[in-house]
């Protein structure tokens, strides 16, 4: 059926299309009974067709629940329709919520405040005439779909708008969603072709090309019956292909989602995003409903784009980020104006039985109510006394809406219990069941039911957003409350996230019986506690025995043979005359690490610098690692070392085996020095083969193994196991073959390596980035950031800023003593501590500064583009961890202009308390045990901090740390030099040898198997047998 000429908005269906977008629901008395299938209208499927009891039984109790509320509203509109003398009240009561009786106080909360004299002037002007996207170019563009659909899916393709752009609350950017519309049988009938012509294909074979089959086969023998749902996927693969054709351009194609989709640019119209879909019909009615909503009243349409501009710029709309649709939204304000009496509840006041069979959102058939009175019904039906005109207050403002829709969430509306349904808007908590069609949380949540589909819209949120979304509202409502204007409240930066912790409830013993939904929090943070013990199993003696008898010694025994392979190779080709190893203008450096960017500590970014920095400087650098960041691997880099799980830091991996193809470019390629960057498992085959060879070997040390061990594993017979293991594996052969061994400090490198080796230890080049500069990007930066990050709005209030993983061995809760005030037995240290991080301790962290009552933001985790703004809007920068190694943050804080205050250690008092130069004052550094040394120490780097980098700027680059790496592999290079120039002396004296002796070898061969017969023959001739014998 072809599109009438109507505007796109007019989405009224015919019978004929209805019946396309879901078979009309019969009358009861004329549908087929068959045994077995119990109820009417339950899902046609048998129970056992490919599904398992728990789903079918999960979706006959919604079906169940969804069918009985269906009944009672029949039943209530029966009751409303007939007359009756029982019942007057709840009549009464039902007719009143349904005719929008005023439910709120609204007058009460606009008498207690005063808002900007100009609000509702700002809001008309702005709001008041949004244009929405031109009616031809929507009807172009859905004729072309509809075009492309009938030629490449089914003929009798029909093609409907819907969506934001048709139901009144659009915009000229708006996307357009459209629905393609297909009778179900001949949909999987066409599909089917399509699913044997894409198999053909796959395989190589035409299809149906003469000659391919036999005459007795026919090819619907050949066929492959399709599901509903293959079809549809099918269907949008087929208009990914086609519609190209027809002006559009493919932006995204998701063919098995829940409802396949495919997302296309318009390249004829100022389309930038068109959602097309199949057979999705639930939306057609809801947009048609919303936009019946939009026609009652001027204000609906600028009180519903105020509130979705003033949500997505405050990061709280949008279902990709974890939060309420704009759909949602939509419901909320629509609720909203109902409980104040100026809509009625459309689907209430009407009379239609209408049903519609399709799909719900789990994938199960059902039935849907679909009548409501459209907006002309209505208007005529309050013109003819039929129905009561709408009782609030006509004169209000939009400004006074918008304020009461901000208070009503604010402080009215019942979180965790009441629903906002359009349907009923009666503020009744529709019980516990209802969360079956939602989602959970810890916390008491919003719940928003779909009008026409029985659902909870919250069902894509995050419990973090919805802990913003109740931030948002009261800032908001703050905000408005003092005057606020229009452009303040919209130009505000969104809230710092706010992290909840849920009430921990005590439960008697009834009460815990009864069936208590597990909150995700509480099961992460037991996975959290026992983490210690994951660490300790993977450690185990007897896993260990296990997974070295099966896995470790074959693979390493085969990484020996390909390594042996290769030399054996490099001797043919010497043999033949082919040059290897010969000298170039640049160093040849592999390097050897399990820690890089995607990971997100200070190895894996000092490791990503060092190469990135070399490679600029013209060398090859080849890099063989167990991770990298797609985007940004080079044919150079090998993320392809077989690793496990590292159990003290699970989101990484730790190589436990050089694997094949290290062993081939170690065995096969020339290198002038490689870099092994510790822990490593890999050390003992690395720096064994690289002996073998005369390559020098510079090893980097970076991590405290023993407090580690001792700190994470609880058992400590395993700790020393482990250690001993990893001292066989690691450290010992970078003590016997190692030529350099490094660390960031030479006191680590003491503990680590032991001061017997102090002729061969190095001070491993350490800096940071260029980014981190004292100056800002711009005049207002220190301003905004402070407000929008830290929550702080003037220079008197100061702000301690840590950066760091939140985990156990960095002592992060120290810091908490020093903020609690002097009267609770802390040192009352005034301000904003900011903590930028993530890690097992964050939990608990945000649990201690709960029950301490401190003011602590925690930011997550941070982009390491965005921390020098951080650091420049900071007043002190704090750090309390005594596991550091060198102490990356520190110098970003001093080299942005931000002081550092940082516990007393060898690390750190080596690296800013030089006896010659020292970097920083003294009175920065504190004792550990001390609260009031690292109060005062604050006190001095708040007050002259910033002044003292300004006159002894701190500046330590990756560039100028690349130069002096390089520098000390120079100096590995000629601590080598001598055992490789002897070894290739040796090697050259070797080849000559096997020349030789192959020489010889061939020479006697030839001569015994032809010369050998002719000098007997000879010698027969002249009688000279008896000598030849």
């Amino acid at each position: 059926m072809a599109l009438s000429p109507t505007l796109p908005h007019q989405l009224l269906c015919d019978e004929l299309t209805a019946r396309r977008l879901g078979h009309v629901r019969k009358p009861r008395a004329l549908l087929p009974h068959r045994a077995g299938d119990g109820w009417h209208g339950r899902s046609r499927r048998p129970l056992a067709q490919g599904r398992s009891l728990v789903p079918a039984a999960v979706a006959m109790w919604r079906t169940t629940l969804r069918s009985r509320h269906q009944k009672r509203r029949r039943s209530r509109c029966a009751a409303r329709c007939s007359p009756s003398n029982s019942g007057e009240s709840d009549k009464a009561d039902e007719e009143a919520i349904a005719t929008g009786v005023p439910r709120l106080p609204l007058d009460t909360w606009l008498e207690q405040v005063k808002l900007h004299q100009d609000l509702a002037k700002d809001i008309e002007e702005k709001f008041g005439s949004v244009p929405q996207q031109a009616n031809e170019v929507v009807q172009d563009v859905v004729m072309r779909i509809q075009e492309g659909a009938q030629q490449c899916v089914a003929p009798a393709a029909t093609a409907h708008p819907f969506g934001s752009t048709v139901n009144g609350f659009g915009e000229e950017s708006s996307d357009l969603d459209v629905l393609v519309a297909i009778d179900e049988e001949e949909l999987t009938y066409y599909m089917s072709y399509a699913s044997f012509q894409s198999r053909y294909e796959r395989l190589g074979s035409p299809l149906l090309s003469e000659g391919a089959l036999s005459d007795f086969v026919q090819p619907s023998l050949l066929l492959k019956a399709v599901t509903p749902k293959m079809a549809m996927t099918h269907a949008v693969q087929q208009l990914a292909d086609f519609l190209p054709e027809l002006g559009f351009k493919v932006s995204q194609l998701i063919p098995r989602a829940r409802k396949p989709l495919v997302t296309l640019e318009d390249t004829k119209s100022t389309l930038t995003e068109v959602d097309v879909s199949i057979n999705n019909s639930l939306p057609l009615y809801n947009s048609q409903l919303l936009r019946a909503y939009s026609e009652l009243d001027p204000r609906v349409r600028p009180l519903v784009l105020l509130v979705k501009v003033w949500a997505k710029g405050k990061k709280v709309c949008g279902a990709q980020g974890g939060n309420l649709s704009s759909y949602s939204w939509t419901i909320m304000v629509l609720y909203f104006l109902q409980l104040v009496g100026l809509l009625p509840s459309l689907q209430l006041l009407s009379k239609d039985e209408r049903m519609l069979e399709t799909r719900d959102y789990w994938g199960n058939e059902r039935s849907f109510q679909v009548g409501f009175l459209t907006a002309e019904e209505y208007q005529k039906g309050v013109k003819n006394g039929k129905f009561a005109a709408p009782a609030g207050e006509a004169g209000l403002s939009l400004a006074e809406l918008f304020y009461g829709f901000i208070h009503f969430y604010s402080k009215e509306y019942k979180w965790g219990s009441e629903v906002v349904s359009v349907q009923k808007p009666d503020r009744k908590d529709r019980g516990p069941w209802f969360l079956l069609f939602g989602k959970a949380q810890p916390e008491p949540c919003i719940h928003v039911e779909d009008p026409i589909e029985f659902r909870d819209l919250n069902i894509v949120m995050l419990r973090e957003r919805l802990a913003q979304l109740k931030e948002e509202f009261e800032h908001a409502l703050e905000i408005l409350a003092e005057g606020g204007s229009l452009q303040e409240l919209l130009n505000r930066e969104p809230r710092p996230e706010v992290m909840l912790v849920p009430r921990r409830r005590k439960l008697g013993r009834r009460k815990y019986k009864k069936s208590i939904p597990l909150p995700r929090l509480l099961l992460e943070s037991l996975l959290q506690r026992f983490s210690c013990w994951i660490a300790a199993v993977r450690t185990h003696y007897l896993v260990l025995l296990f997974f070295t008898l099966v896995v470790y010694f074959p693979r390493l025994c085969l990484s020996y043979a390909v390594f042996f392979l290769a030399q054996l190779l490099r001797l043919i080709a010497r043999l033949t005359g082919v040059a290897t190893g010969r000298p170039v203008a640049n160093r040849r450096i592999l390097v050897i690490t399990d820690y890089l960017p995607p990971q997100t500590h200070g190895i894996a970014i000092r490791c990503h610098a060092y190469i990135k920095e070399m490679r600029a400087k013209g060398h090859e650098v080849i890099v063989f690692s167990t991770a990298y960041e797609a985007n940004k691997e080079t044919s150079f880099d090998h993320p392809n070392i077989p690793a496990v799980v590292n159990p003290f830091n699970m989101k990484n991996r730790i190589g436990y085996t050089p694997g094949v193809k290290l062993a081939w470019f170690l065995g096969a390629h020339t290198w002038d020095v490689v870099h092994l960057v510790y822990p490593s498992l890999i050390g003992t085959f690395v720096l064994s083969t690289c002996a073998w060879r005369r390559i020098p070997v510079y090893c980097s040390h970076h991590v405290e193994m023993n407090m580690f061990a001792y700190k994470l594993v609880p058992i400590r017979p395993v700790a020393e196991f482990g250690l001993r293991m990893y001292d066989m594996l690691g450290l010992w052969p970078a003590i016997k073959w190692g030529t350099l061994n490094s660390a960031p400090t030479l006191c680590f490198a003491r503990d680590h390596l032991g001061k017997e080796h102090e002729a061969k230890l190095r001070r491993v080049p350490s800096g940071t980035h260029s980014t981190f500069t004292p100056t800002p990007a711009s005049s207002t930066e220190r301003r905004d950031v402070r407000l929008a990050k830290f929550g702080v709005d003037n220079e008197e209030e100061k702000v301690l800023l840590m950066v760091q993983r939140l985990s156990a061995e960095k002592g992060t809760e120290r810091v908490f003593q020093a903020l609690v005030p002097k009267e609770e037995g802390g040192q009352g240290v005034k301000g904003v501590l900011a903590i930028a991080g993530d890690g097992p301790s964050k939990d608990f962290l945000v649990q201690e500064a709960t029950r301490l009552r401190l003011r602590v933001v925690f930011l997550g985790n941070v982009p390491h583009q965005e921390l020098p703004q951080l650091y420049r809007s900071a007043d002190c920068f704090v750090t309390m961890s005594l596991s550091e190694t060198f102490g990356l943050t520190c110098l970003e804080a001093m080299m942005c202009g931000c002081p550092a205050v940082m516990p007393c250690c060898s690390v750190f008092d080596e690296i800013w308390l030089d006896k010659d130069k020292p970097l920083t004052p003294k009175e920065w550094h504190y004792n550990i045990e001390s609260t009031e040394e690292f109060a005062a120490a604050m006190a001095r780097a708040q007050a002259s901090g910033r002044k003292y980098l300004q006159e002894h700027p701190v500046r330590m680059t990756w560039k100028d740390a690349a130069e002096n790496l390089l520098e000390q592999y120079e100096e590995c290079i000629k601590m080598n030099q001598k055992k490789r120039e002897t070894l290739r002396e040796l090697v050259l004296f070797l080849d000559h040898c096997v020349r030789v002796a192959v020489c010889s070898l061939a020479a006697s061969w030839v001569l015994c198997r032809y010369y050998w017969p002719v000098v007997k023959g000879f010698g027969r001739q002249l009688g000279l047998e008896e000598f030849m014998r």
